[in-house]
């Protein structure tokens, strides 16, 4: 259980990191409340993790935890790709035509 918080909590850090390079670029307004969004999900994550742990323990199954860490990953992955979209993009390539995928 340790291990995909850990590269969880990495790709988060990413994202957080990513995500702050990005607003600066943009000029989006950093705010605390954008910034506590990141502790929430983190929690949500933590959460998340716990109980498919218990879960897979008690009904006996190992592919939960595996499972929800893989799309968490997935989702924190694409988060960090749009963000390095938003740093790296030249003026004109338009970020709408990479965020229809949503």
């Amino acid at each position: 259980i340790v291990y995909p918080l850990i590269g969880l909590l990495t790709l988060i850090a990413i994202d957080f990191i990513t995500g702050i390079l990005a607003a600066r670029k943009t000029g989006v307004a950093i705010t605390s409340r954008t910034a506590s969004k990141t502790i929430y999900k983190l929690l949500v994550y933590v959460l998340l993790i716990v109980t498919c742990r218990i879960t897979d323990k008690l009904c006996n199954i190992n592919f939960l935890l595996d499972s929800v860490v893989f799309f968490l990953a997935t989702i924190e992955l694409f988060s960090i790709s749009e963000n390095l979209l938003e740093i790296f993009q030249s003026p004109k390539i338009s970020a709408s035509r990479f965020t229809t995928l949503r």
